[in-house]
């Protein structure tokens, strides 16, 4: 029998059934040992392992509607017997629950069956689902995999443990396109959700076995499929976009709205270290990053919030600092160094500071390829995905600790945030760098505050607020790219001119920007004041 989500359905209609699964990526290498550990975890619960060949074909309307709507509509054959299954609700998170229909199908011949909407609308399909099902679906990609399964029984409830080996196929009946599948999935059958992450735990290894690096997966088979479907990666870079954080009206507590910041914060993480395990890609250590930075400012923000595990903090401080020194030098070569070539060459009439200025480009150009190479190495790394699945078993509980987050308690929490900016802001002209640079990470904590709460604050203010500190946070950004950027060069020239032009470029720039920083704080003061 399927779990439930603890949510109520509306009075009089029938809850659907609520399919409550975490799915982990396997590294090719990996395989053997977690079909082993599979294995002895079904013989521990006096069971064995059962396998069986999938073949399933994905229907949605010639417009995508249904992927559209976060929804996958299957058939699937399995020892003769034909199945159609409804899925609705996000696709794009490793620790999901989403609606599932699942009913017979009759069909005969080898031949692939149409599904059939008006059961499942019978069964109760989300209403939307009437309008679109009417339609003609067509075929969109297919899986073909072998699967190995069996149901462990943990204390915290049971759960079904599925090895998925095989491919995902799409481009007309030809199937030109393929995408390996290499995952395990773990459905809870009943009890709590803790019971997936715990047993997801286990199967990466205790002290005394190999530790591995299965790292969660927050895009489904049917979501890699569409993106195959329309001749795209089938994985994809993750934006930490205010709306992914905008969570304030789904939580009725602090804890409650700590535990969602970090739920999406691990989707966010997770699918981007997946796109670094084909190579480095900027974006994806950018997003990643930012969407740890959201969690942190979020955990700052929310410390009544008492359920936080604290051991978390450490983990997280460590993983932003190796992306972060490769983001750092991602900046300074591409965004920051043209510029500072701009001024060298601007004041160079003998050639000599370009020229000291090349070699230096070169040596930090290897550093960089050295800090990307350390990045791409976390999304093989067992602590990481351990951590991982430590955060999604956090966001699982969806803890109702701390105060209640009714509107008034938001815009508390907003104005001691943006306060809390134009006290240390205060003649900010006369500030010492490091004074500026801690301006610079409180409006950022404020901008972040304003987007997690905007659900809960008067919605003008709250775009007002948003943009100020955007804009602010951007001005302060270019002097802290500055900082940074002369932060990881000056120790590494030993050229006393340069290194003399490098300093005066960077005073040069805080003269520029500095009135406007200015500016744009008097500009926040009075957002705020209609805030209040």
């Amino acid at each position: 029998m399927k779990a439930h989500a603890h949510l109520s359905p509306p009075p009089g209609d029938p809850a659907p059934p609520i399919e409550i699964e975490l799915k982990l990526a396997v590294l090719a290498a990996d395989e053997s040992t977690v079909r082993q550990r599979l294995r002895r975890f079904a013989r521990m619960s006096g069971t064995r392992t059962s396998r069986m060949r999938l073949e399933t074909v994905y229907f949605d309307t010639p417009d995508g509607e249904l992927a559209a709507r976060q929804s996958a509509l299957r058939v699937r054959q399995s020892k003769r017997r034909w199945v159609q299954t409804l899925k609705f609700g996000s696709a794009e998170s490793a620790l999901s629950a989403r609606g599932e229909i699942e009913l017979p199908l009759s069909a005969s011949g080898a031949t692939v069956p149409t599904p059939d909407p008006a059961a499942l609308i019978a069964a109760g399909a989300p209403g939307w689902f009437a309008e679109v099902a009417p339609q003609a679906v067509v075929q969109r990609f297919r899986t073909a995999f072998e699967r190995e399964c069996a149901v462990i029984a943990l204390p915290q409830g049971r759960v079904e443990i599925a090895l998925d080996v095989g491919t995902i196929g799409a481009g007309g009946e030809a199937l030109e396109r393929h995408s390996p599948i290499c995952e395990i999935e773990f459905e809870l059958l009943d009890g709590h959700s803790k019971a997936i992450t715990a047993a997801a735990g286990r199967l990466l290894g205790g002290e005394d076995e190999v530790r591995l690096a299965l790292l969660p997966l927050p895009a489904s088979k049917a979501l890699r499929g569409e993106r195959l479907a329309r001749g795209e990666a089938p994985l994809a870079v993750q934006q930490a976009s205010a709306t992914r954080f905008s969570l304030a009206a789904e939580a009725a507590s602090e804890g409650e709205l700590l535990c969602r910041v970090a739920g999406s914060a691990a989707d966010i993480v997770a699918a981007n270290l997946q796109c670094l395990r084909s190579g480095y890609d900027s974006t994806a250590v950018h997003q990643a990053r930012v969407g740890l930075r959201r969690l942190r400012s979020a955990v700052r923000l929310l410390a009544h919030a008492e359920c936080w595990p604290a051991s978390l903090t450490l983990q997280l401080s460590g993983l932003a600092r190796t992306l972060g020194e490769a983001r750092d030098l991602d900046v300074l070569l591409t965004t920051t160094w043209p510029r500072i070539e701009r001024a060298l060459a601007a004041h160079d009439s003998d050639g000599l500071l370009v020229d000291a200025a090349k070699a230096l480009h070169a040596r930090l150009e290897q550093r960089r390829q050295q800090a990307q190479q350390t990045a791409c190495a976390l999304a093989t790394s067992p602590d990481v995905a351990a951590m991982l699945i430590d955060l999604y078993a956090f966001a699982a509980t969806r803890s109702a600790t701390g105060p209640r987050l009714t509107d008034k308690h938001a815009r508390k929490l907003v104005l001691e945030r943006i306060e809390g900016v134009l006290r240390r802001s205060r003649r900010f002209r006369k500030l010492d760098v490091a004074a500026q640079h801690r301006v610079r990470i409180l409006a950022k904590r404020a901008r972040y505050a304003v987007e997690l709460l905007s659900a809960r604050l008067p919605a003008k203010a709250a775009r007002t607020l948003g943009k100020v500190l955007t804009t602010l946070q951007d001005r302060l950004g270019l002097l802290n790219d500055a900082e940074v950027a002369l932060g990881l060069v000056l120790p590494m020239v030993d050229d006393a001119a340069l290194a003399r032009a490098l300093i005066d470029w960077r005073m040069q720039l805080r003269d520029d920007y500095v009135d406007d920083v200015a500016r744009d704080l008097g500009t926040l003061k009075n957002a705020l004041d209609r805030l209040d």
